[in-house]
């Protein structure tokens, strides 16, 4: 999941994951939220996308640029 988000120029919604790694539904919202709660992707509109590292030496937060 993490290699589709980073190759994702946008957010991509829940069908669009879906879709791309071809999982349950059921599976893929268990990994959403594991990914979510270990701040390493986050919401993005109707989207997710990974979470942007702060620079300084605090939690990842959500934000407008993709990490690598």
């Amino acid at each position: 999941m993490l290699d589709a988000l980073r190759r994702a120029a946008r957010p991509l919604t829940r069908e669009q994951l879906r879709a791309e790694l071809r999982v349950r539904n059921e599976r893929l919202g268990e990994v959403l939220q594991t990914l979510e709660k270990s701040t390493r992707i986050g919401r993005a509109g109707d989207g997710w996308r990974l979470a942007t590292p702060v620079s300084n030496g605090g939690q990842p937060a959500t934000g407008s640029s993709e990490a690598d």
